[in-house]
């Protein structure tokens, strides 16, 4: 009777990044679709603290960033923090550098999309 010693092929139940690569142009226009409705348009209707609106843009960051690869996950935080510093910090769309309240909100949105890929690392190594 022959055993066979080699390896077998892992089955994850989270697809490796490499396998989401194609998925990142759709991603990023949904999340730009998603956060141009929520923060854009939202932050002229519904008053919440600015704190308020970076948890909003840091969760649809955080959804995006778990579908796609690492280089749409950050510019997927990048779009949000465009939004935010455009929309919620400036108001009309004006973009401005603000110092720590910018900086803060770039490392929270930079952290929410590396979140997933981090866990994606893990489970993969496995």
């Amino acid at each position: 009777m022959l055993v066979d010693l080699r390896p077998s092929r892992p089955t994850h139940a989270y697809p490796a990044a490499s396998s989401l690569r194609g998925s990142g142009p759709v991603v990023l226009a949904v999340a730009f679709a998603v956060l141009l409705v929520l923060v854009g348009a939202g932050s002229s209707l519904v008053t919440l603290p600015d704190w308020g609106w970076l948890l909003v843009s840091a969760a649809v960051t955080t959804t995006a960033s778990s579908q796609t690869s690492t280089g749409s996950a950050l510019l997927t935080a990048l779009l949000a923090w465009l939004m935010l510093n455009g929309f919620v910090a400036n108001g009309f769309g004006e973009l401005r550098w603000q110092g720590r309240e910018d900086l803060l909100r770039v490392l929270v949105l930079a952290a929410a999309a590396m979140v997933p890929q981090a866990g994606r690392v893990v489970r993969v190594a496995r």
